[in-house]
């Protein structure tokens, strides 16, 4: 049955809240760590993490390394992401609607928080490799999610999963393997590639000081070290212990969700391989977790773990038939996201996000005011 004019009023201004929401708790300028990632092109010496880079390097050729240039990017990212979540949720059923709502609400501030980072990017192209592939445009899918290694190569633990899962539900087992297997191999080669070699960066940070920002050499330092060669210095076990068990308890929630309504949850093709299906998308949820041997931004490895979870969730929401959820399986998905809502997710420099309150609120909208929040961090 259609939604009549009000229903579709309200599912409008609910999202735009929920968007809102996020914003304030979490939303401040790209941080100068992200523009001078911005700045890594193969054009000068730099073999990993280069898309975004060569994307912006005709711009930065006309207008010099520039801080705003670098913000704009980031910001334009951000907010097609946005009107890809927006526009899913406004076209959903109530369901799908409400998953991406609570997400925006509960974790939406620390995407903002994170503007400017690589994992944006992917995402949004995970988002168009998917409509490709609901268009049975494999081939332009794969060129797509083969450019994503390009951007950052931790993918292959987040992004890939997920477009494997999406062929693996769409296609038959053979082709959807192959076809994921080639943005796979592409992510393997990257993160083979040797260190980059010291005069390279110091070369970059020269041309650097010419911007109009503060560029952050520990930045460029991460290159001197092979993209599997970082383990040294941080403690994954630490890492490990902070994002491990939200990790467990989603993928239980997706499991019993699951197996409480599982016909419900299968698509004509998926009934052939029921368990395939199961696996590869606990595999998804869970697969962010081993971020934590490969860097030390554990919260953002916690956070994309719960992107995963409901992406997967959407995914599986958007294979049901008409027919309502068990209520089994609404208690165990809400009690999931009430699980995601009381995990505590540091932002970058342990800023917390700001309280929905009136204080802090008038206080960000004095800073907003005088522009004292427009400055990078």
């Amino acid at each position: 049955m259609s939604e009549s004019r009000w229903e579709r009023v309200i599912a409008g201004s609910a999202i735009g809240l929920a968007i809102l929401i996020a914003a304030y708790t979490g939303g401040h300028m790209p941080s100068t760590w992200c523009a001078t990632l911005d700045t890594v092109s193969p054009f000068n010496g730099f073999d990993r993490r280069f898309l975004v880079g060569a994307l912006l390097t005709p711009f930065t050729g006309l207008f010099g390394y520039h801080y705003a240039l670098f913000a704009a990017w980031s910001f334009t990212v951000l907010a097609a992401v946005l009107a890809v979540l927006a526009r899913a949720a406004y076209r959903g059923d109530l369901a799908r609607r409400l998953l991406i709502i609570a997400w925006l609400v509960f974790v939406g501030g620390f995407l903002f928080d994170e503007v400017g980072y690589f994992e944006q990017l992917e995402y949004l192209m995970l988002f168009g490799a998917v409509a490709l592939v609901h268009r049975d445009r494999i081939g332009a899918a794969v060129a797509v999610m083969s450019l994503a290694p390009c951007v950052h190569e931790l993918a292959i633990l987040t992004v890939l999963p997920l477009f494997g899962l999406v062929l693996l539900r769409r296609r038959p087992f053979r082709q959807a393997a192959i076809a994921t297997a080639i943005p796979m191999v592409v992510n393997l080669v990257l993160l083979a590639v040797p260190a980059t070699p010291p005069s390279t960066i110091d070369r970059l940070m020269a041309t650097l000081g010419h911007a109009d920002f503060s560029p952050r050499v520990d930045a460029l330092t991460l290159f001197h070290n092979s993209a599997l060669g970082t383990g040294h210095v941080f403690d994954a076990h630490a890492a490990g212990t902070y994002v491990r068990p939200l990790m467990y308890v989603l993928v239980a929630a997706f499991a019993i969700a699951w197996s409480s309504d599982r016909a419900g949850w299968l698509g004509e093709r998926d009934r052939r391989r029921p368990l395939l299906v199961l696996a590869a998308s606990c595999a998804a949820i869970a697969i962010p977790s081993l971020l934590v041997f490969g860097g030390w931004d554990s919260n953002r490895w916690l956070f994309l773990v719960i992107c995963n979870f409901c992406f997967v969730v959407w995914l599986t929401l958007s294979y049901r038939p008409t027919a309502p959820l068990r209520a089994s399986t609404v208690i165990v998905l809400v009690v999931a996201m009430l699980v995601i809502s009381r995990t505590k997710i540091y932002y970058f420099d342990w800023v917390p996000p700001r309280d929905v309150a009136y204080r802090p609120v008038r206080t960000f909208v004095r800073e907003m005011l005088r522009g004292s929040a427009f400055g990078a961090p």
